[in-house]
């Protein structure tokens, strides 16, 4: 699946994880499992920047009910050919191609769950960069391994399995921790047609909602509807 210029174990971890941005996290640990130690204390640390904020980009706390609705004025950007939503919650800072700096708000978490599959999947994106800016865990320093993986054999992995963000489920939400549902249509390849929903399991760290990259991610699920999902897409 990968061509000859990479090791087997890299062109395992890229194979496995391009189907859709956010399995190239699952991909990363389950194939670096074996090199990594003891866990690093991750536990999430706010940096409070005003009274009505613990953003780092001073983006106002809000609401931590369970989303219902989509995001209020969502705007959608096509990035390589992934819609990427933003608004009045996030982000609010585009560092080298890394989208960052969300709100403390059940909104804020939605926007941040769908845009690290994006951002994951960008062509020449600075894997180190989004990593140090996105990602907290003891599973994080196994992404960093795509930044030494040929751009070439990104684009051509990703290339056969587009997809596109339609849905979402806010499963639990709290200060410091927020269960995401993402749920993708794909447009080509194999699974043409098909929905698969994406877990992302985001922590409050440092002012911002970070992915958290841990040992035993739970698999992409097939959905057959969108019965139970709150419908949103820009594509």
């Amino acid at each position: 699946m990968a061509r000859s210029n990479g090791s087997p174990r890299r062109a395992t971890l890229i194979a496995s994880a391009l189907v859709v941005g956010v399995i190239i996290v699952a991909g990363a640990v389950l194939t670096g499992r074996a090199l990594l130690g003891d866990e690093t204390d991750t536990s999430p640390t706010a940096r409070p920047t005003s009274a009505d904020s613990s953003s780092k980009c001073d983006l106002p706390d809000g609401d931590l009910e369970k989303l219902t609705e989509p995001p209020a004025d969502v705007e959608w950007e096509l990035i390589n050919t992934y819609a990427l939503p933003s608004g009045a919650a996030g982000p609010a800072e585009e560092t080298a191609g890394v989208h960052h700096c969300y709100g403390r708000s059940s909104e804020g978490a939605v926007l941040a769950a769908a845009s690290f599959a994006i951002d994951l999947s960008t062509p020449g994106m600075d894997y180190r960069q989004l990593v140090d800016l996105r990602v907290a865990g003891p599973g994080a320093a196994q992404l960093e391994a795509l930044a030494d993986f040929p751009e070439a054999d990104l684009v051509e992995l990703t290339a056969p399995n587009v997809s596109q963000i339609v849905a979402f489920r806010v499963d639990s939400i709290s200060e410091d921790q927020a269960l995401i549902q993402i749920v993708h249509r794909y447009s080509t390849g194999p699974a043409a047609g098909t929905f698969a929903a994406f877990p992302v399991d985001l922590r409050w760290d440092d002012g911002d909602w970070k992915y958290y990259a841990a040992e035993g991610l739970t698999a992409p699920v097939p959905v057959a509807n969108l019965t139970s999902f709150v419908e949103w897409s820009g594509a």
